[in-house]
């Protein structure tokens, strides 16, 4: 008897290893996956949300204000 208890606890000890890490490996692959696509969710959809949120970002600059920083007097009219 002491026999079939012993191998009976080792064969369930088994099992019960073997649902376990089942059990940590199917929640391991679960949250890799959900790691994985949330990430390419938040790049690819964040994309998507700024090109259609155009603020505009036109500059104006009037370069009349800048000439009076030339010494030479020609040195205005010459834009090369």
């Amino acid at each position: 008897t002491f026999l079939f208890y012993f191998i009976l606890f080792y064969f369930i000890l088994f099992y019960f290893i073997l649902f376990y890490s089942i059990c940590t490996l199917y929640l391991y692959f679960y949250h890799l996956f959900y790691f994985i696509l949330f990430y390419f969710l938040y790049f690819y959809y964040s994309y998507l949300f700024f090109f259609f949120m155009n603020f505009n970002f036109n500059i104006n600059i009037n370069f009349n204000f800048f000439f009076i920083y030339s010494n030479n007097i020609y040195e205005n009219t010459s834009r090369h």
